[in-house]
């Protein structure tokens, strides 16, 4: 351990005792660092950001949108002004993370461990006694908002989740969902996440393809669809309702929009939303994106 401690020194006793005392001194290994940085990405999602980024979508203009021949079309042009809104005013970046920061450490948190750090290596200890004071006052603070989160957790969950959000809580159960599946491939595909992907498709694609349609093709060109259009009619007001329901802390959908966006930001997409809708209805195609979309709007 020649890269951790320098050569062990042999001492006489300590006290009375009748073993000699052994003296390692641990030597600077630059090299050496608990853990490893991770480079996460997310959007920004501050309120200055989402104000405005009401203004842009409260004066935007869908009657391109309004005037396409073809549900695909028109899908498309609504999700990409929405995505390049997003790619403006909410940008995705880049944060570095470390694998041994604790859950309840935040951005405010780092920011006063770096300054503390910083003052430490210029001698400065005024700032240093100062950025220590206030991020030990912090880690307390987070810390116990923290676990008190947790117990709350525990209070109002289920008898069978009880046990795993302890296990969690206390770090006995490390492992999810993603885990399992990467073991699977692991075991069953050397590692080969995308080939298990495609099989499991190719199964169920096997399996449906067997299943008859409901209607027959002869049938569907004999409807006609304008006498069943008013029963598929929704209106603005209806989608917003919806929308305004929608549980802001679920994953987003295939569309990649937020949820909270879907909600908070409803009243500026319900009508263009209900276009597309009404172009699905009619022209009997449902737009690639919503096909796979299993959301709340029912």
């Amino acid at each position: 351990m020649s890269d951790w401690y320098s050569t062990p020194i042999t001492l006489p006793a300590v006290g009375s005792s009748d073993h000699a005392a052994v003296l390692m001194l641990a030597t600077h290994n630059p090299n050496y660092r608990q853990g490893a940085d991770i480079i996460v990405t997310r959007r920004i999602c501050d309120n200055n950001s989402k104000v405005l980024l009401v203004n842009v979508l409260a004066k935007i203009n869908w009657s391109s949108l309004y005037h396409m021949q073809s549900c695909e079309d028109m899908t498309n042009c609504f999700y990409d002004t929405i995505n390049a809104l997003f790619d403006e005013y909410l940008p995705i970046c880049k944060f570095k993370r470390h694998s041994s920061d604790k859950p309840w450490i935040t951005d405010r948190f780092r920011s006063l461990i770096k300054r503390r750090q910083y003052a430490f290596r210029t001698g400065n200890s005024n700032d240093y006694n100062k950025y220590r004071n206030a991020s030990q006052r912090l880690a307390k603070k987070l810390r116990t908002e923290y676990y008190n989160r947790q117990i709350s957790k525990l209070r109002q969950s289920s008898h069978r989740k009880w046990w795993r959000n302890v296990k969690q809580f206390v770090g006995l159960a490390r492992s999810n969902d993603s885990d399992d599946l990467i073991g699977l491939a692991n075991e069953l595909y050397d590692s080969d996440s995308d080939k298990m992907a495609s099989d499991i498709n190719d199964f169920f694609h096997s399996v449906l393809g067997d299943i008859p349609p409901s209607l027959d093709d002869d049938i569907l060109n004999a409807l006609d669809i304008n006498d069943y259009e008013d029963t598929f009619i929704i209106y603005p007001w209806q989608v917003e309702q919806k929308l305004s329901n929608i549980c802001s802390y679920k994953a987003a959908g295939p569309d990649g929009l937020p949820n909270w966006f879907l909600k908070e930001m409803a009243p500026f997409v319900v009508e263009p939303i209900c276009a597309v809708f009404k172009a699905s209805i009619t022209q009997g195609h449902v737009p690639n994106l919503w096909s796979c979309y299993s959301s709340g709007i029912d």
